[in-house]
């Protein structure tokens, strides 16, 4: 498969499952905010150098199909309104997250495609706890497609990367407001993020924490957690400072030590001493 076509597919299938998936409500419709993109290992090295331009394109083809979607709306509003039905018009997406993965599990044959669109946590009533919502489109090599499902509030038979063992929990408040992140991977990389620096918890707060601030590591063989502290101002642990793991040699970006310490099952890791997260490992459940 050449790249070029593996790109538009992606972008399509972005596309296809906003619009599986967005929410109808009684007056309006809300399009999922961010979508994890999952290709075969072999498929993710051929776009790997293309990755920040297919996600743009992404991002421009959800807003530019929502926007066709509204323009078409008064003569299907005039016929709801005739109908005596509540009009449906698709809220403003902004620019949702999206991010293209390599499918590390070996879920996915070569030539298919799996977009997960995930809406914001919503708390429940009950308990509070933030609950994120996942729905799973999935394509075959030839464009035709799998099997669609939603993923955590369905319970698919469909394998969805959004429902893989989960390791650890980390719960903050940026400014988004209070999130959940879940660790289901064995490494995690922490930061504000940007062009050139890609992590996979990506947080919205003060330019004191970097684009790239921590990692985090699961070694499977012994359950046991790991920071590493990779950022210009500092990592905090239990309110204990982290022994930084980058030699810096004036402003460059700085020689990589490996300087990993332990992570205890229940932690407050704090980023710049702006930003705390609330690590809890989920791994002996």
């Amino acid at each position: 498969m050449r790249s070029n076509d593996l790109g538009r597919r992606i972008v399509r299938e972005v596309v296809r499952n906003m619009r599986t998936h967005a929410e109808r409500l009684e007056y309006r419709t809300l399009p999922p905010r961010a979508y994890d993109v999952y290709l075969h290992e072999r498929d993710f090295t051929l776009v790997e150098g293309l990755l920040p331009e297919i996600e743009q394109d992404a991002r421009r083809a959800v807003a530019e199909a929502i926007e066709a979607e509204n323009r078409e709306r008064p003569l299907v509003d005039a016929l709801r309104s005739g109908l005596g039905l509540p009009r449906r018009g698709y809220e403003p997406a902004g620019e949702p997250e999206l991010r293209i993965l390599p499918d590390t599990e070996g879920h996915l044959a070569p030539g298919e495609i799996q977009v997960d669109a995930r809406f914001p946590p919503v708390a429940s009533a009950a308990s509070g706890t933030p609950t994120e919502r996942v729905f799973t489109t999935r394509t075959g090599p030839t464009g035709a497609g799998v099997e669609g499902a939603e993923g955590a509030a369905a319970g698919s038979a469909l394998p969805s990367q959004g429902t893989k063992r989960l390791l650890a929990t980390l719960s903050f408040s940026d400014e988004r407001g209070p999130q959940v992140f879940r660790m289901e991977k064995p490494s995690l990389v922490v930061g504000r993020g940007g062009p050139g620096y890609w992590v996979d918890l990506k947080v919205k707060t003060s330019f004191d924490v970097s684009r790239e601030h921590l990692r985090l590591r699961h070694d499977p063989a012994t359950g046991a957690f790991f920071l590493k502290d990779v950022s210009r101002l500092g990592t905090t642990l239990d309110g204990a400072t982290v022994p930084s793991s980058v030699e810096r040699d004036g402003g460059g970006p700085g020689r990589d030590l490996d300087v990993e310490v332990p992570l205890p099952a229940k932690a407050v890791i704090g980023l710049a001493g702006v930003l705390f997260l609330e690590f809890r490992a989920e791994t002996s459940r």
